[in-house]
């Protein structure tokens, strides 16, 4: 029954106008900003780190601007099969020839994301400018909610890989010079390493940087950033390689490239996580 029901809301929303689909995510983000108490705390508790210069007033309307962006970039996954006919339309790219130079090595290239933007839309960027992508994803705990939202994933041929895959797949991938997407601002429960991500200790992923070192392979820096209603500004940055910097090191300067780009629009990024926690 509720998988019957995730696929006529999601037939809606593929066919609704996209001033009626902003409209409803508006309103949908405005509620759970002030239903959802718990939430809204942690979002206030990670801006009061990332902006302690700004007043609590400040940080208010951002997260709740925030709020709403979250609800539209989820609402927007359900206009992917519709964007092959306008995607040149909806995305800005600078900086391709970054992207050509990491790929034409042979190597595989690690993407190194946020959740900023819309990295859902930024995927199907990706495979629209013929790059074979995998990115590393989270299993939902609701399976038709899990198979809902794959569906849309590999809608132009992203290849999800899971969390317990994830290491050996993902080497194979990179071996047949393929990318693979890191989203590097995600608390780790193992085998993290802290590093400072606005100026205060948060576990984060090393693997990017390990498998940089270790293979000499380029690592490639994503910004996603709305500038309109289903229009996007894309840029790639680097490549960098790890050589002779140690992990910690590496991985705090990657840091460095999404604290700037949260900086641009902090409204863009996921404040609603427990990102500082141990």
């Amino acid at each position: 029954m509720r998988r019957f029901f995730y696929s006529i809301i999601s037939k809606i929303l593929e066919r609704i106008p996209l001033w009626v689909l902003y409209f409803i995510s508006k309103l949908f983000g405005s509620i759970v900003y002030y239903s959802c108490k718990r939430r809204r705390e942690i979002g206030l508790k990670n801006l009061k780190i990332a902006f302690p210069e700004k007043s609590e007033k400040e940080r208010k309307k951002i997260l709740k601007k925030n709020f709403q962006h979250i609800a539209s970039s989820f609402f927007e996954i359900f206009k992917i099969p519709s964007l092959k006919c306008c995607w040149k339309d909806v995305f800005s790219l600078e900086n391709k020839e970054v992207m050509d130079k990491a790929v034409s090595e042979g190597k595989g290239v690690i993407l190194f994301l946020a959740h900023y933007g819309n990295w859902e839309l930024f995927g199907a960027l990706l495979r629209f400018l013929g790059y074979p992508l995998n990115v590393i994803a989270v299993k939902q705990k609701d399976e038709d909610f899990d198979r809902l939202i794959t569906y849309y994933r590999n809608y132009y041929g992203i290849n999800i890989i899971g969390k317990g895959n994830a290491l050996k797949e993902g080497i194979e991938r990179l071996k047949n010079g393929e990318l693979l997407a890191f989203i590097g601002d995600q608390k780790v429960t193992s085998g993290g390493i802290l590093v400072p991500f606005f100026g205060k200790d948060a576990l984060t992923t090393v693997f990017p940087a390990r498998l940089s070192k270790k293979k000499n392979i380029p690592i490639v820096i994503c910004e996603n950033r709305r500038i309109g209603p289903m229009r996007y500004y894309n840029r790639f940055e680097g490549p960098f390689y790890a050589k002779d910097r140690s992990p910690e090191e590496f991985t705090a300067f990657l840091n460095g490239f999404l604290e700037k780009h949260i900086k641009e629009d902090p409204t863009q990024w996921f404040w609603p996580h427990r990102r500082w926690e141990r």
